[in-house]
């Protein structure tokens, strides 16, 4: 990941894939990279998710949407029909299982 200011703005870049306006939300796509154990995105479409994604739990698919810098919490809540804070319960325990990963490969 690499920061990149321009004027007021500051962007993040994920491996040359794609850029976030959002800190918070290019560390939510770390996380489910994490997760996942990495996954490719080449051909997955606008709305689309790549296979890894797709086949991991819901709560994954979730977060990945949620992590799309042209998706909002609320949009990925309406799809899944979930109340906004179950969906924010999903994100923060994929978080967790991401930070306890990188914990277990570092030792």
């Amino acid at each position: 990941m690499r920061a990149i200011t321009t004027g007021t703005t500051t962007k993040a870049r994920w491996v040359g894939i794609k850029t976030f306006e959002n800190p918070d939300k290019v560390q939510l796509y770390a996380d489910v990279h994490t997760v996942t154990g990495g996954f490719r995105e080449e051909k997955t479409g606008e709305r689309g998710a790549p296979p890894a994604v797709a086949q991991s739990r819901e709560d994954v698919l979730m977060a990945y949407y949620a992590a799309q810098p042209t998706m909002s919490m609320q949009w990925v809540a309406a799809q899944f029909d979930l109340p906004e804070d179950r969906l924010r319960e999903y994100v923060r325990s994929l978080r967790t299982r991401a930070e306890q990963q990188r914990a277990e490969q570092s030792d």
